[in-house]
């Protein structure tokens, strides 16, 4: 795991009071999902991604499969990352009705760690990298007290 990339993600949590869960793996109602980061704050939960894809990285919402192009020219497929996140959000808002736990609102997205990683994908790809990462995480979305019990998400 690059370690650039859970860095930024406790940096961000330690400044909040977030708990950070590493390398997760969460199964529930027949489905299964891996996260290399989630955090756990007042606002709810944030599952991430990391994609260690370098150069650039080419793709769309619905493409079965991604491209990353390196230095040396060479292309490099792979599954698309977006699709593996699809439906992260309505299993975890499944999994804490479940629990009977107060959680907020849920997000997921994807990070592309590679230092010098560009992507060039559509809008609707919720995909971000290491330069990016942190105006995400900064954004007024996860500013927002919505009440969520960390304990109980845990």
């Amino acid at each position: 795991m690059n370690s650039a990339f859970l860095r930024a993600v406790k940096k961000f949590a330690g400044l909040k009071g977030f708990e950070v869960l590493e390398k997760t793996t969460l199964s529930f109602g027949g489905e299964e999902f891996t996260f290399d980061a989630i955090l756990l704050g007042f606002f709810g939960t944030i599952a991430i991604k990391a994609n260690y894809a370098g150069g650039e990285v080419y793709g769309g919402y619905k493409d079965e499969n991604w491209c990353s192009v390196g230095a040396d020219g060479k292309k490099k497929y792979f599954a698309n990352p977006v699709a593996e996140t699809n439906g992260s959000v309505r299993f975890f808002k499944d999994l804490y009705a479940a629990e009977k736990a107060k959680c907020g609102m849920s997000d997921s997205f994807i990070v592309f760690a590679g230092k010098k990683t560009k992507v060039f994908c559509d809008k609707r790809c919720d995909v971000y990298t290491m330069d990016t990462l942190s105006e995400k995480l900064n954004g007024e979305k996860y500013a927002k007290d919505n009440g969520a019990d960390i304990d109980a998400m845990k």
